[in-house]
């Protein structure tokens, strides 16, 4: 549909988010947990083969972080030097930009696979007590449905199960209560590890993370060392954001080539 749109101009490449581990230099997606039968996807040769066009991956949350760079950078506003930038939905993923540099870049950061309760409930990549299981959607949700036992007819997903929690569900409010307090435990572990500046969260799931941002934030802020001060702030990027950032990264990669062809010459 893109191509069709494409009019006089010549498309030079194509970038794909990609969610999951992955070989960004050989084009390979290894796997993506909630797809079945999902496994060494050559999807960059798949998409050259079926274009023709140079194509080029990316973990979805440097994609993101690619993206909130570019949009803070035309707003004028100030690029903190180290962020750490997580995407809440179905998952949890996370981009980090380290002395102006995406650093996560060529290798896939799974900060959602992270164990935060060794005997926890099993994690759909086969390990048990992933932080993914306690502060993702699927997680709370799979969670709600494993313990409820058939008591909530209505079968809600993540909006009810937050609305039921502010109502004073015993089993919802200790599901949102494990979200905050695990994930906030979980950032600041990260924040201890290195020196960031600023936390963004982003994606369908931080909208619901944004009414305990208080609560979070006290966690946070609780384990930091010698308590810093890193504010936690929601992107105003929409739902193209992960799209932005693979086109700027395929056209990073072909303005490169351009450049190493010059210099060959």
């Amino acid at each position: 549909m893109i191509l069709s749109k494409k009019g006089k101009g010549t498309v030079r490449g194509i970038g794909i988010a990609v969610q999951g581990p992955l070989d960004v230099n050989r084009g390979i997606s290894f796997s993506i947990p909630q797809i079945r039968d999902w496994h060494n996807i050559r999807l960059a040769e798949l998409f050259e083969k079926r274009y023709g066009i140079k194509t080029f991956l990316l973990h979805d949350p440097d994609c993101l972080l690619m993206a909130e760079k570019a949009s803070r950078d035309r707003r004028s506003d100030l690029i903190e030097k180290n962020v750490a930038l997580v995407r809440l939905d179905q998952g949890v993923g996370l981009s980090m930009m380290v002395n102006g540099h995406i650093s996560t870049i060529g290798y896939s950061s799974e900060f959602g696979h992270t164990c935060v309760n060794p005997e926890g409930t099993e994690c759909v990549c086969g390990n048990r007590g992933c932080l993914e299981v306690y502060a993702s959607e699927n997680g709370i949700v799979n969670r709600f449905r494993q313990e409820s036992n058939g008591k909530y007819p209505d079968n809600p997903g993540i909006d009810g199960i937050t609305a039921l929690a502010g109502a004073g569900d015993p089993l919802c409010s200790r599901l949102m209560k494990e979200m905050y307090s695990y994930f906030g435990l979980s950032l600041s572990i990260l924040a201890n590890m290195f020196p960031i500046d600023t936390i963004i969260l982003y994606g369908g799931f931080a909208e619901t993370v944004r009414k305990y941002k208080g609560e979070l934030e006290a966690v946070f802020s609780s384990h930091i060392f010698l308590h810093r001060s890193i504010p936690i702030r929601f992107s105003e990027l929409d739902t193209n954001a992960p799209a932005v950032g693979a086109s700027l990264w395929a056209t990073k990669n072909i303005l490169r080539s351009l450049s190493f062809a010059e210099t060959e010459e």
